[in-house]
């Protein structure tokens, strides 16, 4: 890719990411003392658990985001966690913690770059320790049962390289032992693969720090890449369905996948150690051009909404491809700055060495002029051309120009001698 090229999609993607700064500070919603905004950013009412914590997490990925903004979103999110830890979603099931709600809570915190409590992170560590069986199985919520892939890999995608190596190491292990026979990952261990459901396990290995190179990260880029078409008629429509069985009956509880920006991260998580340019910038080509002119993503199950979770996730990605393509290009700057220099050095390295070539005889010439013998010659030839060229020429001053000039020149000998002798 050309470095024009490259400075004109980090430049569209700049824009892109400016206009969802503006969507988000146009719809955010405030609530006595709550500032966020809702699941659907048409909607009015309460700031939402998902839809403060998505927002934030997009909001923090803009240029230009305002700290005030990132500060008072972040206080919303850390008044709504429980005493057990976790988040809730009053509008779903109030009194349940989520697993989702608070993996993405951690993650909207972690982005925010807000300081945060030690405790705030310890209690969601606790609560996640306690959730997670001792064979790695990921609920919804705690004490339910039907564990899948989702919930798993939003846990690994929170806690990301930390401290939490217990939680890492039994959630990963219960992934891995989950993948299909082609690679990749379904929706309950050892179901119909999706992309979307592999994307997401990667990005969480990756984000875990779980290594790259490993034959179950390799196979499932590889299953990405036979499967994932950016645009594709089969993209941004699959959505996990639970329910949340509490007192008085059920709760619904979606998850939704925006397929184009979920596969784009796990690429990058792993560009690396697969060669992904040309993807990477393929996916970020297709959002780009998707992006609808008020600066929200389109879901295909949801096509009249404008979700936080699509602005949350393309705005990770092309934040990140940003950065990567304006580290890239300022080290293309920098490698054609050194060749330049690296010509200029040369070119001065060879003046220098001609110049010491002709020159290399002016020491020895300059010491031999320093000789007291030269300098009454110097002395001799000065008088008597002065003495010629002011007076008369006639024998007789010839002869007293050539007396003086020789008595002159002798007394100058002698001056320097003594001072050549003295030193």
């Amino acid at each position: 890719m050309s470095q024009t090229s490259q400075r004109t999609v980090t430049q569209n993607i700049s824009h892109a990411l400016e206009r969802i700064r503006e969507l988000l500070q146009g719809t955010a919603v405030r609530s006595h003392d709550r500032y966020g905004w809702r699941q659907f950013l048409d909607e009015s009412g309460a700031p939402g658990t998902y839809g403060t914590a998505c927002g934030l997490i997009a909001y923090a990925n803009t240029p230009g985001a305002l700290w005030d903004t990132l500060q008072c979103a972040s206080a919303t999110i850390l008044a709504t966690q429980r005493e057990d830890g976790s988040w809730e979603s009053p509008t779903i099931a109030e009194g349940v913690g989520l697993t989702t709600a608070t993996a993405y809570s951690l993650m909207a915190l972690r982005e925010s770059r807000v300081a945060l409590d030690p405790s705030v992170w310890g209690r969601a560590v606790t609560w996640f320790d306690g959730l997670v069986q001792a064979n790695g199985a990921t609920g919804d919520y705690m004490g339910h049962t039907e564990h899948n892939t989702t919930c798993a890999a939003m846990v690994l995608r929170a806690i990301g390289e930390s401290s939490a190596e217990s939680v890492a190491h039994r959630v990963t292990g219960w992934l891995l032992s989950g993948r299909g026979n082609d690679g990749g990952w379904g929706y309950y261990p050892n179901s119909h693969s999706t992309v979307e459901h592999t994307a997401l396990v990667l990005l969480a290995l990756a984000e875990s720090g779980y290594p790259a190179d490993c034959p179950e990260v390799k196979e499932g880029v590889g299953f990405l890449r036979a499967r994932y078409t950016p645009g594709g008629p089969a993209n941004n429509h699959l959505k996990d369905l639970t329910y949340v069985h509490i007192r008085d009956g059920r709760r619904q509880l979606p998850f939704h996948f925006f397929t184009d920006a979920l596969v784009g991260l796990a690429y990058l998580c792993v560009l690396g150690r697969y060669d992904l340019s040309h993807e990477v910038l393929e996916t970020a080509g297709h959002l780009l051009a998707t992006q609808a002119p008020e600066g929200h993503w389109v879901h295909a199950a949801l096509p009249l909404k404008r979700p936080t979770w699509a602005a949350s996730e393309t705005a990770m990605f092309l934040a990140r491809t940003g950065r990567l393509l304006t580290t890239e290009g300022r080290l293309i700057d920098l490698e054609h700055m050194q060749q330049s220099l690296a010509v200029d050095l040369a070119t001065t390295r060879d003046i220098a060495e001609r110049v010491d070539s002709r020159t290399r005889g002016l020491p020895m010439a300059l010491r031999i002029l320093r000789q007291w013998p030269f300098h009454a010659i110097y002395a001799f030839l000065l008088v008597f051309i002065t003495i010629k060229s002011t007076l008369p020429m006639t024998p007789w001053v010839g002869i007293a120009a050539v007396v003086v000039s020789a008595a002159v020149s002798v007394l100058a000998g002698f001056v320097v001698y003594r001072k050549g002798k003295s030193e």
